[in-house]
Formats: structure tokens, sequence, C-alpha cells
């Protein structure tokens, strides 16, 4: 099965616990780092320009800060400015833009538009999203919009779903709202169910309920990042939702290469977003979409051992790294 991915590493770790249950899983690309309005507009749309790579040349990072921040904007410029679809993609694959048309699967997240705040320059209409607390002194010429609302949350992924679908429209689609009860912040707690109420139930993408995370399951140090059960749960409900047995997906020849994952740390790559978060601007958008799913799935009881970090995650290490 050939599958890509939008979001963050929710989508990708879903990847990795499909891979213990159905064999010959590749993950073809993969976009992190890119909130959903701004997707949208710069690659779907192409209604909105990409943020100018000589306002980021001037931007001066912490020491050491550099090469994570600046693989974090990479990923929001396609090639060959960037790596948008590429990340922590192996050799050899096409990444997301062009192994969408080629795709068995797609999986989707939300989790960048649950909780990040994107730059936009005062004086143009590009946006981009960085890890503040990597750069020394942030461009006066950068002014945070503050956090995306549902109503446009919902009014943009329509519209990817809708791309997607016109891109392939044999692949099943699976967006996951991003669970957000757990959360220390007060800010972002209430906001996966917001999401889930306002994005469109659609008949062609499989919409999972939202899981609620127990301390227990949370990986040392992250909000964000969860022990692999909780991916296996995901899973559990999926494969019963897809409209055809997976085991009828087009599968890779034994020749091929199978989930092959670049050994490389993410701990500074998918920053944890600050717990001090900006209102958003466009509060006052009152756009109105049907309400999807936001049932919670049943949490099994804590074990009476800890589950070691990464257990049971192929070829990968999930160990609590900061998103």
């Amino acid at each position: 099965m050939k599958i890509v991915t939008f979001g963050s590493c929710m989508s990708r770790y879903l990847t990795e616990a499909l891979a213990r249950k159905v064999p010959r899983i590749q993950r073809l690309g993969s976009v992190y780092h890119n909130r959903i309005d701004t997707f949208v507009d710069t690659v779907v749309t192409q209604s909105r320009p990409f943020m100018p790579r000589e306002v980021i040349s001037r931007m001066r990072f912490q020491p050491g800060a550099d090469k994570d921040a600046l693989a974090i904007i990479n990923n929001q410029y396609p090639e060959p400015l960037g790596t948008l679809g590429r990340h922590l993609t192996a050799p050899g694959f096409p990444g997301f833009l062009a192994g969408l048309a080629q795709a068995d699967l797609v999986l989707m997240d939300n989790f960048m538009d649950v909780a990040a705040n994107v730059f936009q320059h005062r004086e143009g209409p590009g946006r981009i999203f960085f890890n503040s607390k990597a750069v020394v002194d942030p461009l006066q010429d950068l002014v945070g919009i503050g956090l995306l609302t549902a109503p446009i949350g919902a009014r943009k992924w329509a519209q990817l779903f809708d791309w997607v679908r016109s891109q392939n429209p044999r692949a099943h689609m699976v967006f996951v709202n991003f669970p957000t009860r757990h959360h220390t912040n007060k800010a972002i707690r209430p906001r996966g169910d917001d999401f889930a109420k306002a994005i469109a139930h659609r008949e062609d993408v499989v919409m999972l309920p939202i899981v609620d995370i127990q301390p227990h399951e949370l990986c040392p140090g992250t909000q964000s990042h969860f022990i692999p059960a909780v991916y296996d749960r995901y899973v559990e409900v999926m494969l019963p939702r897809l409209s055809r047995p997976v085991g009828e997906l087009a599968q890779a020849p034994a020749s091929e290469p199978v989930l092959v994952e670049l050994p490389v740390e993410e701990a500074s790559l998918d920053p944890e977003l600050p717990e001090e978060v900006a209102t958003a601007r466009n509060a006052g958008d009152t756009g109105e979409a049907r309400p999807g799913n936001a049932t919670a799935l049943a949490t099994p009881a804590a074990p009476n051992a800890a589950t070691p970090r990464g257990a049971g995650v192929r070829k990968s290490k999930n160990t609590g790294r900061r998103r």
C-alpha cells in the first residue's frame, strides 16, 4: 500500500502503526509544518505568494539552532526552493506532491491548525511558520496573525479534500482531528473539539473520532507525541471504516522498498508550540459547516508497568520528541 501524509507526526506514526498490521507499506512523502490555510492558499489555489526567501535570509538564529529552524521553514517551500512534502522521506521516494496521484491512502491531521501561530509580512501577503524560540531577534516586518479559527479552518480543509480528490480519484482519505483535551495549555485544550465540530462530514473522507489521551499515554516532555498504543488504537478504528478491504489496495512488489525511515533525530524539527498563544485576528468569522463526528474513543486503563518509549514503532524512535 502506498501512503502520503499531511500534517504532523500524528499521520506519520499512524502510518507506522498501520505497517504493523498491513504488509508492504510505502510512505511516499509527508507534508509537515504547513498550516492548512497557508498550504491551501499557496499550493492548492495559488491565491497567495510564498514568503520571499530574502526575508528568511535576514533571520538570525540561536547558536546551534539554525539547521533545524531552517528545516522547518524549508518544509514550507516547494522544490527547488525547499523540501515541501519530503519531510523525513527516504531517498528514492517521490514526496507528497509528486506521489499523491499514485497513493492508495492519504492520511491527514490538523496538529498545525490547533496549535500554530503563523507570521505574515507587514507589507505583503506572504506567510510562514517558524519556531520563534530559535530566532534571536524576530524580524520587525513579520507579525504573528494568531491561531486559526475553526470556521476558517473548516473551509480550507474542504478545499484540500476537493483538491486531493481531483488529484487522485481512487485514494482513500483519512482525517484525524488532533486530540487536545489533555493539553496543559488552556487556550489549546478545547481546540481539537472546536475543529471536529466545524469540519463538515464527507462521504469520501474517513473522519476518525477524537481519542482521549490519558497522562500515562504521553511521551515524556511533550503534549503532542504519544505512546505506540495510542496510534494502534486509531488504526483499529480506521481499518473497518475504509470503503474496501485494505488488502485489495495496490501493494508494492516484493522487489520494492517498504516503509524506509531516515535515521534523523526530530527533537527540534517539531517544536512544541509556546504555552502563551496569540488570539486570532479573524476570531469574528462566523462561517458554518456541518459538524463531523467528535465522539471520543474508549481509552484503556493505565498499564501496570510503563510502556517503553518507542516500543513497537517501526524504523523510527517515538521518544517524546517535541513537535
